[in-house]
């Protein structure tokens, strides 16, 4: 795996406008040889892309860091070989904080949006180095980063996953003391990536709820017309505390019936005790292939 900065955690391969009223657009292109590019890193892509604005319009002395995102909307799967055309609509910005909503698409097809996501402002300094971010924000408006770069999609799954009658689901999630993504993601403060953790968290529950029987369906689960749940969108994310390498965290998601239909599952993950992370992840049954 190559160890080039902006290459493991960067999905923004080029920027081609720059608005003043507040819009940025860009792309980026899904490396072919991936085996699947989850959406949690469609939505890092937009919020990369975001991020950029901020850090320009503020000569890169600052820079957000993800808290808050009201809706993240799931409308078709983004494929490798396909390339993304990504745009933010940076709705307020100024040195405390940015406020912004963005929308992926491939081709004609929509895949993503973002709606009423904020970050506080902070000190790039302690995240990184200014000079450096700045050059390669003019890169990314001139000739555009190398694509292809990205060599596997970071992806790191929760393992010893319980369950209960009552609809609760828990795993755990080690957070490796090395990756590639943390040299790429704040490397002067190397912290575990929030879409990450988000889809370690929803990756748990639909594993659960496509893979494991369900008392109350007359089919058992992976059998062709056996109904599977998808998600539709993820809401109230909330970003409280800085998750380490290292850490182990604790996983959960609440709301787990065994009934087949549209369902609201309240996620959160913890650090010891410290509630770290919160979610609302809404799940509907996916179309049949006769009617997609």
């Amino acid at each position: 795996m190559s160890l080039h900065r902006f290459s493991a955690f960067s999905f923004v391969d080029r920027i081609t406008s720059i608005g003043s009223s507040g819009q940025i657009k860009g792309s980026f292109l899904i490396p072919a040889h991936l085996e699947f590019f989850p959406q949690s890193l469609v939505a890092e892509a937009i919020g990369q892309l975001a991020a950029w604005y901020a850090m320009s319009s503020l000569n890169f002395a600052r820079r957000p860091v993800a808290a808050l995102a009201g809706a993240t909307k799931y409308h078709s799967e983004a494929r490798p070989g396909e390339r993304l055309s990504l745009e933010a609509i940076i709705e307020s910005c100024d040195s405390e904080s940015v406020s912004y909503s963005g929308v992926a698409t491939a081709g004609e097809r929509l895949i993503l949006e973002l709606v009423d996501c904020s970050g506080a402002m902070l000190p790039q300094q302690e995240f990184d180095d200014p000079e450096t971010i700045g050059q390669q924000f003019k890169l990314l408006e001139a000739t555009g980063a190398k694509e292809n770069r990205l060599a596997q999609a970071p992806c790191i799954l929760p393992t010893d996953i319980q369950s209960d009658a009552l609809g609760t689901l828990e795993g755990s999630l080690i957070i490796p003391i090395q990756a590639d993504f943390f040299a790429d993601h704040f490397p002067k403060k190397p912290v575990f990536p929030a879409t990450l953790l988000m889809h370690a968290l929803s990756s748990m529950v639909i594993e659960q709820m496509n893979c494991s029987p369900r008392p109350l369906s007359n089919q058992p689960p992976n059998q062709p017309n056996h109904p599977q749940l998808v998600i539709s969108s993820m809401a109230r994310v909330k970003v409280r505390s800085w998750i380490a390498p290292g850490d182990q965290v604790k996983l959960r998601a609440e709301g787990l019936t065994p009934e087949i239909g549209p369902k609201q599952v309240k996620l959160s993950a913890h650090v010891g005790t410290k509630l770290v992370a919160s979610a609302l992840l809404n799940l509907v049954v996916a179309p049949s292939p006769q009617e997609a």
